[in-house]
């Protein structure tokens, strides 16, 4: 159990060990007691918080970013805002992965929420704001799949293979609750553009072998 509480106005060096550890589980610990900063002493948060920002390294954000996750499921909007500065901020892979997982825990609590500000996310001309917009639907994705469709319509398109990718991701989390929906949304896709083409093949990996998705690979130019 970490309480930074009681720490020094600094953050100890052990907590900024801890916090760039290799181990989720060990990094998680430093989130969830920032988060509880938060909400009992805010001032010191946003201190620490900074401490760790400044650090630049990628882990220790991954840490900021999921102490936000924390934060959103009761204060989304201030989650909302931070979670995309941080995301327009520092591009590196470990660090929208922590924003991305933050942005899945706040939507079990508030779907429809989420669903709106990742529309607004959907239009950044930042890749990496973009890339998130998707990843932040893995859990509606596979509980209510038919939500998202309008989403990933929007970006299977995209300019961006870093964006792409994540369409086809969230296509196979939807194989795992509705694979006659995939099926049918890649049938409408199929053929109207090499990015979507690109989608389709990646998004029907865990469906190959079934005879509905083999005859829809085959039919790609």
């Amino acid at each position: 159990m970490i309480c930074l509480a009681k720490a020094n106005t600094s953050l100890p060096k052990e907590y900024i060990s801890l916090a760039q550890d290799r181990s989720v589980k060990t990094r998680r610990m430093v989130s969830r007691a920032l988060a509880d900063l938060f909400f009992s002493n805010p001032k010191r948060f946003y201190v620490l918080e900074e401490e760790l920002w400044k650090t630049c390294v990628p882990l220790s954000r991954w840490t900021v970013a999921d102490a936000w996750g924390f934060i959103g499921k009761k204060d989304p909007e201030k989650a909302f805002r931070r979670l995309r500065e941080i995301a327009e901020a520092d591009d590196n892979w470990e660090v929208i992965e922590g924003v991305g997982t933050s942005l899945v825990v706040i939507g079990r609590k508030y779907p429809e929420l989420l669903l709106n500000k990742m529309e607004k996310w959907s239009s950044s001309s930042l890749e990496a704001v973009r890339r998130t917009s998707i990843e932040a639907l893995r859990g509606i994705a596979k509980d209510k799949p038919k939500l998202v469709i309008p989403l990933l319509e929007k970006l299977k398109d995209d300019r961006s293979l870093y964006v792409r990718k994540a369409v086809a991701h969230i296509l196979r989390e939807m194989c795992k609750k509705d694979p006659d929906l995939v099926v049918e949304l890649c049938r409408r896709w199929m053929n109207t553009s090499k990015e979507a083409n690109y989608v389709i093949r990646h998004g029907l990996k865990k469906l190959m072998g079934t005879r509905e998705a083999d005859e829809l690979l085959r039919g790609l130019k």
